[in-house]
């Protein structure tokens, strides 16, 4: 099963204000998941409509019977314009009653400009999406 949600967050426009500053770039950021014989594959994109570098951060937590596992990837990235571009991958095993959470950021220049989260109820084939 193939999970994708695009999330959009725009930054706020300038064009309104005579203070001849440029408008920020819209930018898009999604998680797709993909479920693989008890594991799930992490996989977030970004786009941008004008070239960008952007730092990001990842945050997976896992909670079940085991305990609480907790991981966290960062980076930098350099986004060309109109072009979906792969941040990472990671594969997280899984069984029926783990609940995860995730969370993509996305910075420019030190602020947040995009946000994705997921969370995975247990014994659900439900997904619930947050976005600021």
């Amino acid at each position: 099963m193939r999970i994708c949600l695009l999330t959009m967050i725009m930054a706020a426009s300038m064009s309104g204000m005579s203070s001849g500053l440029a408008e920020e770039p819209v930018v898009q950021a999604w998680i797709e998941v993909k479920r693989l014989n008890g594991t799930i594959q992490v996989v977030p994109y970004c786009r941008s409509e004008q070239a960008l570098t952007i730092n990001y951060e990842l945050a997976s937590e896992k909670s079940g019977r085991s305990g609480t596992s907790r991981s966290r990837q960062s980076g930098k990235v350099a986004l060309q314009a109109g072009v979906d571009t792969s941040l990472s991958q990671q594969q997280i095993g899984v069984t029926k009653q783990d609940r995860y959470q995730l969370i993509l950021k996305i910075f420019s220049q030190g602020r947040l400009i995009a946000r994705d989260e997921m969370t995975f109820p247990d014994n659900q084939n439900t997904v619930e999406r947050k976005n600021l």
